[in-house]
């Protein structure tokens, strides 16, 4: 949406016509006309008024014609600007923008011709103001639909709409225009209008353009601003629509001098019309009131070790020098005073710290662990007391002969503990001995046991929520040092594996995928009888096809081998596996309908199955 002003003397000859009251749609139309020629008068223009008066046309009043430079030759011409020119007698001229009502018709016309700049110039007494606005296919697009809703076959009425213009102030700004005008032309041929929205999924990026005619270079000036939206996919961009920004974001790490040296912080920062806020490490926020400069410090309750002590620093630092200089001298805030009941104890906080980091660092949670409710003291206090002092106050331990884990809740916040009968204390699963955990598993079958991985009995998602848990630590549960790959441990390393990607397909954390991608080789490098090895390469490569949206000749061959082999137990439900994963829908029905109804049911459960029907739709 783009919109000007200029304000001109009319000619004595003019002014008498309107003195004596013969103020005619001709008179009127004519000095409109005048008005943004007069406009266009310049030693330098580059634009050269194609613009009659009088003869004008349906729905176009010729145009502007626009050159590399003010000699007009043929070779130096950009383009040709169509205009609509229209006048209006007024008692009081608009003082911001000014509407108009505008012909279905003609913006069908103006959309077939790909756009046009529409004039308005209001007269009152013995001067005019041009507005202008910029209509081109994605402006108009709205437009006619407001009109085709208000169609009534009864009527023999033309539907109309209003459009807003802005005054325009000086020739400069009119040059603005026709530059704008030619360049967005170009983006916006009606043929590719309407044809893509927000949602398409195929575009790499999106591109916003605007024009800003008396620009200072800040960002909050084009908050509020319409612009034109485009998708772009390999380098062609595709119109989307118009758009109004309501906040711009922009993240990434800034350095910032404390104690006369450069500190880097993360940052998030969100500008907006009315205040701009910063997010330092996730932790404190800072808010700047546009209008009356006032600005707010608010430490966020759930933090991280190390973002709260960093907090802390930058704080102090405010707190000693009353002023704050970011993004390079970008942004300060200078004289800040502090309220007496806002007031932290910047030292004492800060004397803390280091109990907190000894205790995190002796039952492993990551300094950078994001509490979820509690305080970082009291998740401190109350692993300290439970895992490090033995104070277990009441707690039921168990039998001797039992082995497990425990989550040790702290409000919200929990850590995965086990209980270990040789030092008749409880300990974090975070060890490096998993040994030393002393999870067995077994069977019927044989009078062994089996050490295996202790995440196999906990929910698959736990090491994600847990404070002192990560899926580095469960890979490192899962080598061969700590568990056992056979035929007996297979059942349950290969459920630990279906779980992790049917916890990918809820939440898309790759994590999960990385996961089974690891176990999933050390099993095939473990395990020599052929079903165990064609169950785990189907759930490989149930992970890879997730990554990476196809699997690649290499990863087809090994597939194409599992439906070439003899196994006879389950041979038609591996064999709908691989038809899924290769994308063969003909074959994936052929062989789902093989299935016995109990294989179906089970089906449901499997990661598999949500493939096979994205591959049906």
């Amino acid at each position: 949406m783009i919109n000007y002003k200029i304000i001109i003397n009319l000619t004595k000859d003019f002014m008498g016509e309107l003195e004596m009251g013969k103020t005619s749609t001709t008179i009127i139309e004519g000095m409109a006309v005048h008005a943004v020629q007069s406009l266009i008068l310049n030693t330098n223009s580059r634009l050269q008024s194609e613009i009659p008066v009088g003869d004008r046309g349906v729905s176009f009043d010729g145009g502007i014609n626009v050159y590399k430079s003010s000699n007009f030759k043929k070779d130096t011409l950009l383009g040709f600007v169509p205009v609509q020119v229209k006048g209006k007698s007024v008692t009081k001229l608009s003082p911001i923008h000014a509407n108009f009502q505008v012909n279905m018709y003609d913006l069908e016309n103006y959309y077939n011709a790909g756009g046009i700049v529409f004039f308005l110039t209001e007269i009152i007494g013995n001067s005019t103001t041009v507005f202008a606005k910029v209509l081109l296919p994605l402006d108009i697009t709205p437009l006619l639909k407001k009109c085709e809703s208000k169609m009534n076959t009864s009527r023999k009425t033309t539907p109309t709409v209003s459009i807003n213009l802005i005054p325009i102030l000086k020739y400069t700004e009119l040059e603005k225009i026709c530059m704008h005008f030619l360049r967005e032309k170009k983006r916006q041929p009606p043929s590719y209008v309407g044809k893509h929205t927000f949602h398409d999924q195929n575009f790499e990026k999106i591109k916003v353009t605007s024009l800003s005619l008396n620009s200072s270079g800040k960002t909050s000036e084009i908050i509020g601003q319409e612009m034109y939206a485009y998708g772009i996919k390999h380098d062609v961009e595709h119109p989307i629509s118009i758009v109004r920004l309501d906040t711009i974001n922009h993240n990434g790490t800034t350095n910032i001098l404390i104690n006369d040296k450069e500190v880097p912080y993360d940052y998030s920062l969100f500008e907006m019309k009315d205040k701009m806020t910063i997010i330092l490490e996730n932790t404190l926020t800072i808010s700047h009131n546009n209008w009356d400069g006032k600005v707010n410090f608010k430490v966020e309750d759930l933090h991280s070790v190390n973002s709260y002590k960093k907090t802390l620093i930058f704080l102090n630092e405010v707190y000693q020098k009353k002023n704050i200089s970011l993004f390079g001298g970008a942004i300060q805030f200078n004289d800040l005073t502090w309220k007496k009941e806002d007031f932290i104890d910047f030292e004492f906080q800060l004397k803390r710290i280091p109990f907190i980091e000894n205790v995190f660092k002796e039952i492993g949670i990551s300094l950078d662990y994001f509490i979820k409710s509690t305080t970082l003291s009291n998740l401190a206090y109350q692993a300290n007391r439970f895992l490090i002092e033995k104070k277990y106050d009441g707690t039921n331990l168990p039998p001797k002969e039992v082995t497990g884990g425990l989550k040790l809740y702290i409000e919200e916040d929990f850590l995965l503990t086990y209980y270990s009968h040789k030092e008749e204390m409880y300990k974090s699963l975070n060890v490096e001995d998993f040994n030393d955990v002393g999870i067995m598993l077994t069977s019927e079958e044989v009078d062994q046991y089996y050490s295996v991985s202790p995440f196999l009995l906990v929910k698959v998602e736990d090491f994600k929520s847990a404070a002192n848990t990560s899926s580095e630590l469960v890979k490192k549960s899962f080598n061969p040092k700590f568990h056992t790959y056979n035929e007996i441990t297979f059942r349950e390393t290969n459920r630990f594996c279906i779980d992790c990607i049917n916890k990918f397909d809820q939440e898309k954390e790759m994590e999960y995928l990385n996961l089974v991608l690891y176990i999933s080789q050390l099993v095939l490098e473990k395990n020599n009888t052929i079903l165990n090895k064609a169950i785990m390469t189907v759930n490989l490569m149930q992970a890879k096809f997730r990554m990476n949206n196809a699997l690649n000749d290499k990863e087809q061959q090994e597939l194409v081998k599992i439906k070439e082999e003899k196994i006879f137990v389950n041979e038609n439900l591996l064999k709908f596996c691989c038809n899924v994963l290769l994308q063969n829908k003909s074959d994936s029905k052929y062989y789902f309908s093989l299935l016995s109804q109990e294989e179906k049911d089970d089906l449901e459960n499997f990661p598999i199955n949500l493939l096979y029907k994205e591959l049906c739709k």
